[in-house]
């Protein structure tokens, strides 16, 4: 027969939540245990550990970023670009497409690339640089030049004035020329930055010295 249905508060519900917090505290104990592996770049383990960890909690986002990650890492990128987005379903974060593209790219999809770099990129705080937001503009850039479209998006952020009113518009636009091959154009960008914002100027540069010729930083 059916299941009784349970009063409010009775003792079977009290159950039921506290074996819920059980599982919780399970998936964030698989987490930080995965997360342990993912560091030390077992990525076969860590990975098994997440997938425990979202099936134990579903909407867990973080677990679901770091699936992805360490999914990319083994080469499966076709399962890994899913748990990006999974995760990105949860929460629209930078790293669940960041991570997104690097699988794309992987896979040379230049328009998946374009598409979760482009969202990763809104998602990057100026005020808290990290060197993956470098990667990110670059890569979008370096997969606009695989499509055909560089020399579009150059052309209009050359003819807009946010460039020279935002020095943001500026790296974007040496990433651009540096995903479209143009290294003395992006240098020139680089010589404007200094003046107007030295801390994205720095990461310019940063980024400049470790793009190889051809094209795709290794393990970014």
């Amino acid at each position: 027969g059916r299941p009784p249905v349970l009063a409010p508060g009775s003792v079977s519900e009290a159950g039921a939540e506290q074996n819920e917090q059980e599982m919780s505290k399970e998936a964030l104990r698989l987490y930080n245990l995965g997360v342990k592996l993912s560091r030390n770049k077992k990525f076969w383990k860590a990975a098994e550990v997440f997938q425990e960890a979202v099936r134990i909690e579903p909407q867990f986002y973080e677990a679901h970023e770091e699936l992805g990650y360490a999914l990319y890492r083994l080469g499966k990128y076709v399962e890994s670009i899913s748990s990006s987005h999974q995760a990105a379903a949860i929460r629209s974060d930078f790293r669940p497409y960041y991570n997104m593209g690097l699988a794309y790219i992987a896979q040379k999809d230049w328009s998946g690339a374009n598409y979760a770099f482009e969202r990763a990129i809104t998602h990057c705080e100026e005020d808290s640089w990290d060197d993956s937001y470098s990667y990110a503009y670059y890569y979008r850039g370096l997969a606009l030049a695989r499509l055909g479209h560089a020399e579009t998006a150059i052309e209009e952020m050359e003819n807009s004035m946010q460039i020279t009113e935002m020095a943001i518009g500026r790296f974007e636009l040496a990433t651009l020329y540096l995903g479209n091959g143009k290294y003395k154009d992006a240098r020139a960008q680089y010589r404007i930055l200094k003046d107007a914002d030295p801390m994205l100027a720095k990461a310019l540069l940063k980024l400049m010295k470790k793009i190889p010729r051809t094209g795709v930083v290794a393990e970014a």
